[in-house]
């Protein structure tokens, strides 16, 4: 793709292109939980807002870094404990199980790890009014 178009990200930094793009998915699903948190809970503010994360890998983990800093109140799940630490470090959230992180009783759930996780079932134990999250399906 590289080849026809310089719009291209995740290459590295060679020739001044590229470089990681979990930030700017984070960013993305960030607008999309402003817009879904408006729209569903007619709230303009995020301060004060919860907000469960299901996997703190590079998308994930920019997105707690965005909301913290938005005033957010951060229930974080990861099947890797460093993660987790970082994220009760830096952040202050808040840990749940991986098992249980998208049936917390918050406003936002945010699957940011593995796809396939919100099936039928699941979706009917889902507490949360706003699902917005950057799984990979």
């Amino acid at each position: 793709m590289a080849g026809q178009t310089r719009f291209v990200s995740g290459l590295g930094k060679c020739a001044g292109i590229g470089g990681d793009p979990s930030p700017k998915a984070a960013l993305g699903v960030l607008r999309g939980i402003q817009a879904s948190v408006r729209y569903r809970l007619g709230l303009s503010s995020r301060r004060g807002l919860s907000v469960a994360i299901q996997g703190l890998g590079n998308v994930g983990f920019a997105l707690a870094k965005l909301l913290y800093r938005h005033g957010v109140d951060l229930l974080v799940a990861d099947i890797d404990d460093r993660h987790v630490r970082c994220a009760v470090e830096q952040f202050g959230a808040n840990v749940v199980s991986v098992d249980e992180v998208l049936f917390q009783d918050v406003d936002v759930v945010a699957p940011c790890a593995l796809g396939g996780v919100l099936s039928a079932p699941s979706a009917l134990s889902i507490r949360a009014p706003v699902v917005a999250g950057a799984a990979n399906n």
